[in-house]
């Protein structure tokens, strides 16, 4: 799986990013989305240094998504959901981490074994959407 960008973390009055280069911006975010206005990440790591999908029952995972296009606020919808061809279905909201900025840690240890869809929405306060989904993850 390749992603072309990387999310922004950031350290105190520093902007961190994935290769470990701070930008010292004060308060004002560095722009690395810039060239893809639109992406997601699934990652074993908090900190997003990889892009994973394959993962243990004793694993927590994390997603982050974010979107230029829709990110209209209010949002009338940010979330996830995870399912199985048995029919097991999880689903939660994700969580608003900045401007067009979302995320979620998912704690697997009440996940069978098997490979499970993943698909994200993300719905504007203008109904500008980005959905993304056929993502599948393995977990063992």
């Amino acid at each position: 799986m390749q992603h072309s960008t990387s999310p922004l973390h950031p350290d105190t009055d520093y902007d961190k990013l994935l290769d470990g280069t701070e930008v010292d911006q004060g308060s004002n975010p560095v722009d690395i989305f810039s060239p893809n206005p639109e992406g997601w990440n699934l990652s074993i790591n908090s900190d997003f240094s990889t892009s994973d999908t394959d993962f243990s029952t004793s694993d927590t995972f994390h997603i982050v998504v974010w979107s230029n296009i829709a990110n209209a606020q209010p949002m009338k919808k940010q979330e996830y959901k995870i399912k199985n061809d048995s029919g097991f279905v999880f689903k939660e909201d994700l969580v608003a981490d900045g401007p067009s900025v979302y995320s979620e840690n998912v704690d697997l240890s009440g996940f069978g074994t098997g490979t499970y869809k993943v698909e994200i929405w993300l719905r504007d306060n203008n109904n500008a959407e980005y959905e993304k989904g056929n993502i599948f993850i393995n977990v063992q």
